[in-house]
Parts: C-alpha cells; sequence; structure tokens
C-alpha cells in the first residue's frame, strides 16, 4: 500500500514548474534544504527524486537529467553540511572542521551552479523527447 504523502505534498508547487530552469532550480534547492535539516544524502537524493519525477516526465526531460539533478543538489552537498554524514565523515578523517575545507570544494560549490545554468540555457540537458512547442 503506497501512500504517496511526499507526491501529494508536492503537487501543488509541481503544476507550476512547466519550465527547465525552474524545475531544475526547484529540485537542487530541495535537495539542499533536505541536506541542511535531515543531514542525509540518500534522502536528499529519494525525496526530491520522488517528488519531481512526473514533473521531468511531462516536461519532457530525461530521467538521466533529473538523475545528474538529484546528485548536484543532493549527494555532492552533504560534504559541505557539517551534522550531515559525509560532512561528518570527512571532517573527522581530516582532522579540520567542515568550514575550514569549505573554500576548496569547488566541485561540491559549482555543480549545482552549473546544473541551474543548464537548465536555464537548455545547454547540455538530456532530453527524452523534444518538446512540442
Amino acid at each position: 500500500m503506497k501512500f504517496k504523502v511526499v507526491q501529494s505534498a508536492m503537487e501543488p508547487l509541481v503544476e507550476h514548474l512547466k519550465k527547465p530552469g525552474r524545475l531544475i532550480t526547484v529540485t537542487i534547492l530541495s535537495g539542499i534544504c533536505i541536506n541542511l535539516f535531515v543531514g542525509e544524502q540518500y534522502l536528499s537524493v529519494i525525496l526530491p527524486g520522488r517528488a519531481f519525477k512526473v514533473a521531468y516526465d511531462k516536461i519532457g526531460l530525461s530521467p538521466l537529467a533529473l538523475s545528474r539533478v538529484l546528485e548536484d543538489g543532493g549527494s555532492v552537498i552533504n560534504y559541505l553540511i557539517p551534522w550531515g554524514v559525509a560532512g561528518s565523515f570527512a571532517a573527522s578523517t581530516l582532522g579540520v572542521p567542515v568550514l575550514a575545507f569549505l573554500p576548496f570544494t569547488f566541485f561540491s560549490l559549482l555543480s549545482p551552479v552549473f546544473s541551474i545554468i543548464s537548465g536555464v540555457t537548455g545547454i547540455g540537458l538530456k532530453w527524452a523527447k523534444k518538446p512540442t512547442k
């Protein structure tokens, strides 16, 4: 039995996300917010993935596009969250606080930015089918 709580809660928001740039930006921001509140990288991928899958299908973006956006807003950000699983692991392994190595995590800092730019410009987006205009 499926309750579809996440889908039901996100449905009103998803109805307004008809352009790739907006959809990708909101997906990334939701992954970052889940990382901030929960500190778990897997949930920051799973919850937005389930919530926004229908919206990606609706505008014709490939599941690969959704996967890339979830990684850029979810997994790579967790290293920047001091109470996150990956952030606390890296900090304890390196013996320094997260804020000490944060300025050097170019990949984690720039991945969401480039993903949003890709969504706005359309460069590098993988389409399941070309959207009809």
